[in-house]
């Protein structure tokens, strides 16, 4: 759950721009639940869910390069950056959702 007060949700599904989330397994400040429930409510999101709390920081270089690929306007959810990453994606476009894509590497 959330340590903090819920998030007002009202008008995220407005939110029709590009969102990508980074979420990670098994952190209590950050839950994945929390990430899950931005994915349901924005309708352009990829969520990308990395398989420990500590992924993201000690990976710093993997990270800069899936932001930077994302903000380039590159498909971060298939291809070379998730085959490369242990990480699991999720993608959807105007509130159509994808299949769920685990990287190769994750697998």
């Amino acid at each position: 759950g959330f340590l903090a007060a819920p998030l007002d949700s009202r008008g995220l599904d407005a939110i029709d721009s590009p969102t990508l989330i980074l979420t990670q397994r098994g952190d209590a400040l950050h839950p994945l639940r929390s990430g899950e429930v931005l994915y349901d409510l924005l309708p352009n999101a990829t969520l990308c869910a990395a398989p420990t709390a500590r992924f993201w920081d000690r990976r710093l270089e993997e990270t800069a390069d899936l932001i930077a690929a994302f903000v380039a306007g590159r498909d971060v959810s298939s291809g070379q950056i998730a085959k490369a990453s242990p990480c699991t994606f999720k993608t959807k476009k105007r509130g159509r959702r994808s299949a769920d894509v685990a990287s190769s590497a994750g697998a």
